[in-house]
């Protein structure tokens, strides 16, 4: 990140800040994470859904809501 690079995170450290990847703006949690499991995505529409900056990726809302229900139940059940 110091090298300019944005949306990164680091994997198999959970619980650490750096697991989860940041808006380059206002510096909110884009996608929340606890090892491999995503517990958040706050990307609608392809922006950061606090301020509204536009996060280059390919989207799909639909499949993205249904994935992170179920990531979310996952991530539940491994945390107990």
């Amino acid at each position: 990140m110091a090298e300019g690079l944005q949306y990164v995170y680091i994997g198999n450290v959970p619980g650490h800040d750096a697991e989860n990847t940041y808006c380059p703006r206002d510096g909110k949690i884009l996608i929340r994470r606890i090892g491999y499991h995503i517990l958040e995505n706050n990307i609608v529409n392809g922006k950061c859904k606090f301020c509204g900056f536009d996060i280059p990726g390919v989207w799909g809302d639909e499949e993205r809501q249904k994935s992170s229900k179920s990531q979310r139940r996952k991530a539940s059940e491994y945390l107990g």
